[in-house]
């Protein structure tokens, strides 16, 4: 089908399928705790956050099938290497659960798989195939994502039920980067309003669309200039529309312009 075999010393690889896979599941509000300065107990986070140099808990691991989702270059070099669980096909793509009760099952299974990879990024179908231990129709759940020290996930490597082979490696590269690059991209979007006409120069020299300022990249207005300081024994000119005595006010006189220094 989709998957090949992999040697035990082979590099891990964005792709490889592991089982038995930690999955730390953490209730912050029930935390079997040891502070430094406390007794063994159950805490709750907000009272262990504080702690500047960490807390021991007590953690509940489950084992899960998991696949690598980190490109390849952080597989060899990363600190961390970011999985993501397989679960049941069911379980984790709701639409499919009707599919038990279904007269001819292959006919329902292609119409629903068809209106659900298009409906939803969310998981990466994989087809059973017993040779490498999957039983039953399985998927990739990018909603729950595992990281785990680079050094540890090494030491599970024995634990690789197989690789997706090049085609269904490159249709699981896609379909994840589309999970998370669910709107328009504009990367001039940051960039403030000095920064943003650069930008845009830049796409004159490469013919391509321009992107519409947000209001922060709008043009700033010119700053007046400063007023010119008034003499300390000058004395201002009366204004034009006061009254003069024996003059009735004038209350639809203009009022006077500005003056705009030279």
């Amino acid at each position: 089908m989709i998957y090949d075999t992999v040697a035990r010393d082979a590099p891990l690889r964005q792709g490889d399928i592991l089982r038995g896979i930690p999955r730390i599941d953490i209730d912050l509000e029930s935390l079997d705790a040891r502070p430094p300065d406390g007794a063994d107990g159950t805490y709750s986070w907000r009272d262990l956050r504080d702690i500047g140099d960490g807390v021991d808990v007590a953690l509940f691991a489950v084992p899960v099938w998991a696949i690598v989702g980190s490109q390849d270059c952080d597989c060899q070099r990363g600190s961390f290497i970011t999985l993501f669980e397989i679960g049941s096909l069911d379980d984790v793509a709701k639409g499919f659960l009707n599919l038990r009760e279904a007269k001819d099952k292959n006919k329902s299974f292609v119409k629903t798989y068809k209106r659900e990879m298009m409906a939803s990024q969310k998981w990466f179908y994989l087809p059973p195939d017993p040779e490498f231990g999957l039983k039953e129709r399985m998927a990739v759940d990018f909603t729950q994502p595992i990281r785990l020290f680079r050094k540890d996930v090494l030491l599970l490597r024995d634990y690789r039920a197989g690789r997706l082979n090049a085609e269904a490696d490159e249709h699981f590269r896609e379909r994840l980067a589309h999970y998370y690059q669910r709107y328009p991209f504009n990367p001039a979007y940051p960039l403030s309003h000095q920064e943003f006409p650069v930008f845009c120069d830049l796409i004159d020299d490469d013919g391509e669309e321009k992107p519409q300022p947000r209001p922060w990249q709008l043009p700033r207005a010119a700053s007046a200039p400063p007023a010119s300081p008034t003499a300390p024994d000058a004395v201002p000119a009366p204004a034009t529309d006061v009254p003069q005595a024996g003059e009735a006010p004038n209350s639809l006189a203009p009022a006077p312009s500005p003056s705009v220094p030279e």
